[in-house]
């Protein structure tokens, strides 16, 4: 019944999105873990053979499965991560696809530029994880959870150090549209995200 109303949730938010004009950005938080549109991807199932050679002493399955190792961004994460593709930009203008995030595993420090329109929303779907914004304090990630990733701005984002993590991520429309990567997220910047979890959870 939790997963239904997850699924529902979702859904729901999807659709608002869809209906944007694509120079709007928006922050919404909803428990959701599915995805609406067209050319959609319905092979949800696990990559048995990633599962087979890198989680055989863990029981995390991502609800839309791990898909193929992220060869496509891969070089600009830390650590182990895989790529789904879910909806195919066209009709509707978007692009969906799910990230998994091994343990500690995340993104260089990036910016999604556009000079109209543009930025990225992501959606927690499984695991624990971090967000932030360079100057920013990190935000601690749960599934449910929805990010709304302005253009321009410079960020991070991946999983906590002892937590698989998953979120959707969608490209907003606009134009000028380009991501910019920079530099890895140090361990130092990472290993104080990690202590901010701790106090936080005491």
């Amino acid at each position: 019944m939790k997963r239904i109303k997850l699924i529902i949730s979702l859904i729901f938010v999807v659709a608002i999105f869809i209906g944007c004009t694509g120079t709007q950005t928006f922050a919404m938080k909803y428990s959701g873990h599915n995805f609406c549109g067209r050319n959609i991807n319905k092979d949800n199932s696990t990559n048995k053979e990633a599962f087979t050679m890198n989680k055989k002493n863990d029981n995390f399955t991502p609800v839309f499965g791990f898909g193929g190792e992220n060869t496509l961004y891969g070089n600009h994460f830390t650590g182990k991560s895989y790529f789904k593709p879910l909806v195919e930009a066209g009709d509707p203008p978007i692009r969906m696809a799910n990230v998994t995030f091994s343990p500690g595993c995340r993104t260089n420090w990036h910016v999604h530029t556009a000079t109209k329109g543009g930025g990225q929303i992501i959606i927690i779907v499984d695991g624990e994880g971090w967000y932030q914004e360079a100057g920013k304090a990190p935000v601690s990630l749960k599934p449910g959870m929805v990010v709304n990733i302005p253009p321009n701005v410079k960020h991070w984002h991946g999983a906590k150090k002892n937590s698989w993590f998953a979120h959707l991520s969608l490209d907003v429309s606009g134009e000028g549209l380009d991501d910019v990567w920079y530099e890895p997220v140090s361990e130092e910047e990472y290993e104080n995200v990690t202590k901010m979890d701790h106090i936080q959870k005491n």
